[in-house]
């Protein structure tokens, strides 16, 4: 009985709150994602939306991801890394993004989270420093998912 009036009040609170706001019109929910890919360098900002993003240069150099209130699946199994470091900044909060990498990608995570998961669910996890071409994955999790996968 209490976990039903609980449920009643949350719910009520969210629309009175949404409602007041979009009142007011000081609030704007709407989805907005930025997509560039300029001479092998990635760049990726979605809030409030969804994307499937799939990177065909021959060359992958690096880039930035940042996902709040959405989710990203980035994959890059059909480019390249140069010889090497290649580098993936990954920034989330509040969302989900998934990176699919070819599986005989050189890779190494150094991820951080809060409240969320950075997992690595390659089959072959194994990085080996002395190869002359690695991605170096970099993120910070808040509240969210970063998968990497093959």
């Amino acid at each position: 009985m209490l976990l039903i009036i609980g449920g009643v009040l949350i719910f009520t609170c969210k629309y009175w709150f949404k409602n007041c706001i979009i009142g007011i019109g000081k609030a704007d929910f709407t989805s907005s994602s930025k997509w560039e890919n300029e001479d092998g360098y990635l760049t990726l900002n979605t809030s409030f939306d969804s994307q499937k993003n799939i990177v065909i240069d021959p060359i992958f150099k690096g880039g930035h991801v940042k996902c709040s209130f959405g989710e990203v699946i980035l994959d890059l199994r059909k480019t390249e890394l140069p010889e090497g470091n290649s580098k993936l900044i990954v920034d989330v909060s509040f969302g989900s993004v998934s990176v699919i990498v070819p599986s005989t990608w050189n890779i190494q995570i150094k991820g951080n989270s809060m409240f969320g998961t950075f997992s690595d669910e390659r089959l072959n996890k194994t990085y080996y420093p002395e190869e002359t071409r690695h991605l170096t994955i970099e993120g910070k999790v808040a509240f969210g998912e970063c998968e990497l996968r093959d």
